[in-house]
């Protein structure tokens, strides 16, 4: 106990984060889980396809249904089914009296549109960031730990990222931990 407090540098205080209004805080947290979606009504009012004059069975959504679907799919970082049960609870929740399309209709519409997501910046000249940094791969309990010490071969991996001055992140890779960072 006494080399803790001897390593302790006296004039240095303790930082101490007091919370002053724990009701707002409380609202701030609850307030970072929330998300906000506007469905413009001109989207809204072209969700249904128009009949076209060709043979055979008509589209029942418009391109611009799958496009409002296909860009929450990117957002979101979803799979076709799990897309599909999103925006259906989405809309639910909403109040929105739309039917969405099943994930067999996406993907087979989606082949047929053209998308235009923003691309990333390419200036001329890129001012990059490089940073590596260790990852703990668990793999020993932390009990076996305690109790037996760390095994001779401890396992991590390392995350190498290349971000520009402006936050814009232009690489990121996961290797094992043989890999330098010249690499």
């Amino acid at each position: 106990m006494k080399k803790q407090e001897q390593n302790q540098n006296p004039t240095q205080p303790k930082n101490k984060y007091r919370i002053k209004n724990g009701s707002d805080y409380h609202r701030a947290l609850v307030q970072r889980g929330s998300m906000d979606l506007y469905i413009e009504p001109q989207a809204m009012a072209a969700w249904k396809a128009f009949p076209e004059d060709k043979p055979g069975r008509q589209k029942q959504y418009s391109d611009t249904a799958i496009k409002v679907i296909l860009l929450i799919q990117k957002t979101f970082h979803l799979r076709l089914r799990q897309l599909e049960g999103f925006v259906s609870s989405l809309f639910k929740r909403m109040g929105i009296a739309l039917p969405v399309p099943d994930y067999t209709t996406i993907s087979r519409r989606a082949g047929n549109l053209t998308l235009s997501w923003p691309a990333s910046p390419k200036p001329e000249k890129i001012t990059a960031i490089l940073d590596s940094t260790g990852l703990k791969v668990f793999g020993e309990g932390e009990w076996k730990v305690r109790k037996h010490g760390y095994s001779k071969r401890r396992t991590w991996k390392k995350r190498h990222l290349c971000v520009d001055p402006s936050g814009w992140i232009h690489e990121l890779s996961l290797t094992d931990n043989d890999v330098d960072d010249a690499d």
